[in-house]
């Protein structure tokens, strides 16, 4: 009996050991498998939760929401050359300073700035300045100014930005043995891709949201014809894919969220839907377009009817690069906005605010210079002040 009891004993003993062998090792998988989880998403959202970020998402919530009385605030509008919405702020940009307000309409950080012939992009949290004929690049944040570099021996004619600070410029340079070159910056500065172009002047820059294409569009001669060419550009490997016609003259360029490519011409609007084969060529016939504004969302593109200077049409397109609203307008254009699928189109009697197939129209001062859209509302710009609008 004593015998049977003292293998029934060992018998517990060694489950009790099992057990305890297969917890260990079950606990220890377990925060090996937390701690690659933590890396993983550490590194897949270092730009949220890194102290910069933190410190900027702090700032912004804690400390620029106190400042300021709200709109309107006093500006002089003749000095102000762009202003764009970033993730937290309205940056403005006038003939010497780079100012960003805060959603209470404090001006909360003003730099100086150098610029002659200034570019302003915004996209997440940057805002990035370019010399339009020069060789300079600057890129800032609400905190800080990131980057201030110059390209030595180039000519910067467009430019485009991506949230995450990847910046493309389009260099033109006769002097060289191509006449145009494109390069993609990451936000600290290096250069991480460049395309030459020995046949086309190259007139306008955008990249894909992921950053895996760059599309420009350009002109140049063929057999004594000039045609304008769309290129479809990848930064890895792939070819470059080239579309071209001989009655337009492409200038503008720009990326949707959905990999949508719109090119905007003196007679022509393409729209290159993914994975098209071809893109889809919208004439203007009786209108030129006279403003544009692309968003991620949205592309809105004001045209003057020819031979009038108070009369005009604003198309919409979407995403996917459908046009989905056509809307006349009335009066001086002067200027346009976008932000998500909000479109603005400013003339010197009226606002057109239109989203998505809804247009409403506000009553503006004559002086009304430019609009803007900030953290959900229609700002104007005057004269002498920045002011919030409402829907009639």
């Amino acid at each position: 009996m004593k015998k049977k009891t003292q293998e029934e004993n060992g018998k517990r003993r060694r489950g009790k050991t099992n057990y305890s062998q297969w917890f260990r090792l079950f606990k220890r998988l377990a925060i090996v498998g937390a701690l690659l989880l933590t890396i993983f998403f550490g590194w897949k959202y270092w730009d949220k939760i890194a102290p910069a970020a933190l410190l900027d998402w702090t700032e912004s919530t804690f400390g620029d929401a106190q400042k300021g009385e709200g709109f309107p605030t006093g500006i002089a509008g003749n000095s102000v050359i762009y202003m764009a919405e970033t993730k937290q702020h309205l940056a403005v940009l006038t003939d010497t300073s780079l100012r960003f307000y805060s959603a209470n309409a404090a001006c909360v950080v003003e730099r100086s700035h150098a610029f002659t012939k200034p570019m302003l992009h915004a996209a997440g949290k940057y805002v990035l300045i370019t010399e339009h004929g020069g060789d300079r690049i600057r890129l800032d944040t609400r905190r800080e100014t990131v980057l201030d570099t110059t390209l030595e021996n180039s000519e910067i004619y467009a430019s485009a930005l991506l949230p995450n600070g990847t910046i493309a410029v389009v260099l033109n340079n006769t002097s060289k043995s191509y006449v145009s070159e494109l390069r993609v910056l990451s936000s600290s500065g290096e250069e991480t891709f460049v395309y030459k172009s020995n046949k086309y002047l190259l007139t306008s820059v955008a990249l894909s949201p992921n950053g895996k294409e760059v599309v420009a569009v350009g002109t140049g001669a063929e057999n004594g014809v000039l045609k304008s060419v769309l290129l479809v550009i990848p930064v890895s490997k792939g070819e470059v894919k080239e579309y071209s016609g001989t009655d337009v003259l492409l200038h503008t360029v720009s990326y949707t969220s959905k990999g949508a490519v719109l090119a905007i011409g003196d007679r022509e609007v393409w729209a290159l839907a993914p994975h098209a084969d071809a893109p889809q060529k919208l004439s203007c016939e009786g209108l030129e377009p006279v403003g544009y504004s692309a968003s991620d969302n949205t592309l809105g593109i004001a045209l003057r009817r020819v031979g009038s200077t108070d009369k005009g049409a604003l198309w919409l397109f979407d995403a996917a690069g459908n046009r989905v609203q056509e809307t006349e307008y009335n009066g001086v254009y002067r200027s346009i906005s976008t932000n998500g699928n909000r479109v603005l189109l400013l003339t010197d009697r009226l606002l057109y605010e239109a989203q998505n197939t809804e247009v409403q129209t506000v009553e503006v001062p004559t002086d009304s210079l430019q609009a803007v859209t900030f953290r959900r509302s229609s700002l104007v710009l005057t004269l002498t002040q920045l002011m919030r609008t409402e829907k009639q």
